[in-house]
């Protein structure tokens, strides 16, 4: 078997037996269509089958008010990026 089958096979064992899945939300994971046709779509089915719940917590600005992620709440609860200068601090954007 070569690494890149474990490391597919290990995501999605993960995403299997998972209760809740958090998304690291920025423009590199909207853009990846592994993470959006693989990734995604297996949390939502299972958010669908009520197995699974969904946190996306916007780590960088992007547009994904575009994307699956703007049916739910997204975190910080403001909707700006952790890592943008509209905190001083990763601290302050989780106080949201």
């Amino acid at each position: 078997m070569n690494e890149k089958w474990n490391w597919q096979t290990e995501i999605s064992t993960q995403l299997e037996a998972a209760h809740l899945i958090i998304f690291l939300v920025s423009p590199d994971f909207l853009g990846s269509e592994y993470c959006l046709e693989v990734e995604v779509e297996n949390a939502f089915r299972r958010v669908k089958e009520g197995a699974a719940k969904v946190v996306p917590i916007l780590v960088r600005d992007c547009l994904w008010e575009e994307s699956i992620f703007s049916e739910l709440q997204m975190i910080p609860r403001d909707a700006k990026a952790i890592l943008s200068s509209s905190y001083r601090s990763t601290d302050e954007a989780f106080k949201g």
